[in-house]
């Protein structure tokens, strides 16, 4: 999978999946942020800050409280695709703070005679309920503009859920700016993180239901 994919799409997804508003982002929120602007101050930002500064350690390799699990495909207009990705089973119905970041990357067919001009559009729906997770930073229509849609989640209270049970990324395709002929290669890059003092070793616990499961991470 990882040789059938272009490159350049790899390192899109994965450059991008370390990128965070960090104090940057806090700052502008804390001096500019008010009633009057509250419902578009995130797309303000976005068109400000776009995805943040980048932190390639953070994608560089994993840690025992944070597990990235890297996936992709092609997909034609009007597909789409499920990834999994295990639930870490110490933290089922834990109190602790979780952090989710999404990336997925793709390269589109253009068409110069559109102003739209991306024949090929790939989303996801990152999901917030298993883990009882609220997004963060870029606007969420903002996310969807361009051919890189990184989501950061982030939430305190505790989540049940099933032994064995997974997150679902459904990656989906349609066509945009004209006719979609060809098949699009995307990249996703999911990483969930936990405070560091806690102790827990999520990244074990989410290989052995991987490999069982006989996916790659």
């Amino acid at each position: 999978m990882i040789d059938d994919i272009p490159r350049a799409v790899w390192l899109k997804a994965m450059i991008a999946h370390g990128a965070d508003w960090g104090v940057a982002g806090a700052k502008l929120t804390e001096i500019l942020r008010n009633p009057n602007n509250s419902r578009k101050f995130k797309e303000y930002v976005t068109r400000l800050l776009g995805y943040g500064t980048v932190d390639a350690g953070r994608v560089s390799e994993c840690t025992a409280w944070r597990v990235t699990a890297i996936s992709g495909g092609v997909l034609g207009e009007d597909e789409s695709y499920i990834h999994a990705f295990p639930l870490p089973p110490s933290l089922n119905g834990l109190r602790v703070h979780k952090r989710l970041t999404t990336t997925l990357a793709w390269l589109s067919p253009v068409n110069p005679r559109n102003q739209a001009w991306r024949r090929a559009h790939l989303w996801f729906d990152p999901p917030t309920d298993e883990l009882n997770l609220q997004r963060l930073q870029a606007d969420s229509r903002a996310v969807r503009r361009g051919t890189l849609q990184h989501e950061i989640l982030e939430g305190k209270r505790a989540a049940t859920f099933d032994q064995g049970q997974a997150l679902e990324f459904q990656v989906s395709c349609r066509a945009d700016a004209g006719v979609l002929e060809e098949l699009v290669p995307y990249a996703l890059v999911i990483t969930l993180e936990v405070a560091q003092d806690l102790l827990l070793d999520i990244y074990d616990e989410v290989r052995t239901a991987a490999q069982a499961a006989r996916l790659r991470v």
